[in-house]
C-alpha cells in the first residue's frame, strides 16, 4: 500500500509537466529543439543499458586512504591508516553489509 500511495504521488504532476514542456517546445521554431527531436533523444536514453557496477570487496580500502586509492596508477600501493586491525575488520564487515543491502533494496 505504501508503494502504491508513493507510485501515485510520484506521478501525479506527470501529466502537467508533459502539457507544460510540449507548450514550451512548441514555441521554439529551431529543428533542434521540437517534440519530435525531445522524443527521438528520449528513445535513445531508453535504449541505455544500465550495468550493476560489480562488488569491490577491497573497496573499503578507499574510505580509509580518504578516496586516493581511486586515483593512484599503482595497484600495488599499500594503504595505510590510524585504524587498529580490529577497527578495518568492522569496516570492511560494514561496508559489506552496506552493499548487500543496498543491492537488496535496489532489487
Amino acid at each position: 500500500e505504501d508503494m502504491r500511495e508513493y507510485a501515485v504521488s510520484d506521478t501525479r504532476y506527470l501529466l502537467d509537466i508533459y502539457d507544460q514542456l510540449r507548450l514550451e517546445l512548441n514555441e521554439h521554431s529551431s529543428p533542434e529543439v521540437s517534440i519530435t527531436s525531445v522524443l527521438d533523444r528520449s528513445k535513445q536514453v531508453c535504449l541505455i543499458r544500465y550495468d550493476k557496477v560489480p562488488f569491490r570487496p577491497s573497496g573499503y580500502l578507499t574510505i580509509m586512504d580518504g578516496g586516493r586509492r581511486r586515483r593512484n596508477t599503482n595497484k600495488n600501493s599499500k594503504v595505510t591508516s590510524e585504524l587498529s586491525p580490529q577497527q578495518e575488520s568492522a569496516l570492511k564487515a560494514l561496508y559489506d553489509w552496506r552493499d548487500r543491502t543496498a543491492r537488496h533494496e535496489d532489487e
